[in-house]
Order: C-alpha cells, then structure tokens, then sequence
C-alpha cells in the first residue's frame, strides 16, 4: 500500500504469490524398490570403497547393482518415497549423471542428529548431508538437490529456529540468494558460510568456520 519497500526481485514476489495460493496437495505415493537397488553385502565392494572414503557410518544406504550407484533412501512418514543415487561406476561414455533421482518426487534430502528444531545446516547433496550430522553435534542437514528452492523446501525449513547455508564455494551466489530468500518469507534467521571446499572433504577452516555458527 506504499508504506514501505520490499527488496524482492519479481521471481521472489512470483514464488511468494505461489506460497500463498498454495492448496493441499496429495501426498507422494511410496516408491517401490527396484529389484536391482539391494541391501549392499560385502561383495560389493564399490559401496564400501565409498563409505570409506568419505567416513560414512550410516546404515541406511542401499546400492543400485545394475547401474552401480549409492542409493540414499528418501523417506516422508516413515515410508520411503524416493532416493538419490551417486554414481560409484566407471564413467559412462554416454554420460551417466553422477546423481540419479529414482522418482524425482522428494525436494530435498533431510538427516538429523537429534530430534530437535533448533538449527538446520543446507548442503549442496546427500553425502556432505550425512557426513554433516557426524561432524556436528545436535544439528539437522539437509542436501537441496535441485537449483532452487520450492515450498516444500520452505514448509521444512519453518519448523527450525536458525538456518545455516554452506554450499560448495561455487555456488556462492546461491549462497547469497538462498539467504535473502529464507530471511525475507520465513524471517528466520539465517546465516551464509564461505566455505574453502565441498563439506565432505572436512578442511579444518570450513569445519571451524561452521562450528561458530551451529
């Protein structure tokens, strides 16, 4: 009505217009399990060269044996509704996506430490997700997987007390974007860490830095 300015840009103002025609909408049905994504044994020795390399201790993941991926299960009350998987084969001549999503109904990958809302740590994919919970006592992760947010990533992150964005250093503009975005239609606060690398490599600066803000 005039009485003061908002600083959204017009794809904000559309997204914000969106959140608030939004209807009910019909729950995702659960997925069902390919045969070829199984319980990894040892034989499968890709999905434990993986596990050791980045110091993964969940028991979760499942492996995809036809296309040889790491298969993060996707779960929305208590069913499993979708799931990420990371490449761990040879590199395909016809270009195998390194990540795969089995039914592209999940916006988001989410892990929790501990069942609490106070604090909310947003990573670029499932692993850095993972690893972060590990390295960070009593916080929640959660990988996006996608190039921007939507309102299921918004209805997420309502539920927590403070948001912290620490993306892989090349996508610091999405860093900043993001920020600007959660603060302005959640008023949450809402912190944006510089990293030096991806989460999971685990440098000790990006670690410090993100222990003084968790």
């Amino acid at each position: 009505r005039g009485n003061y300015h908002v600083d959204l840009t017009v794809e904000e103002i559309k997204l914000l217009m969106r959140r608030q025609q939004e209807q009910i909408k019909k729950e995702p049905d659960t997925m069902e399990i390919p045969e070829y994504v199984v319980q990894p044994t040892p034989e499968h020795t890709k999905f434990h060269a993986f596990k050791t390399r980045w110091g993964l201790n969940t028991t979760k993941l499942l492996y995809d044996v036809k296309d040889e991926r790491v298969v993060f299960p996707i779960h929305y009350k208590g069913r499993i509704i979708d799931a990420n998987g990371r490449s761990v084969g040879a590199v395909s001549t016809k270009g195998t996506p390194k990540w795969y999503r089995y039914t592209g109904k999940a916006d988001y990958y989410m892990c929790s430490s501990l069942l609490n809302k106070h604090t909310l740590l947003l990573v670029e994919d499932c692993t850095s997700a993972e690893i972060a919970v590990q390295e960070f006592a009593g916080i929640n992760s959660m990988a996006i997987l996608g190039t921007s947010l939507t309102d299921k990533h918004y209805d997420a992150i309502g539920e927590f007390e403070h948001i912290v964005i620490a993306l892989d250093p090349d996508a610091a503009h999405k860093t900043i974007q993001y920020k600007r975005e959660i603060e302005a239609w959640t008023g949450i606060k809402t912190t944006a860490v510089r990293l030096d690398d991806d989460i999971k490599y685990k440098l000790k600066t990006d670690l410090d830095r993100l222990e003084g803000v968790l």
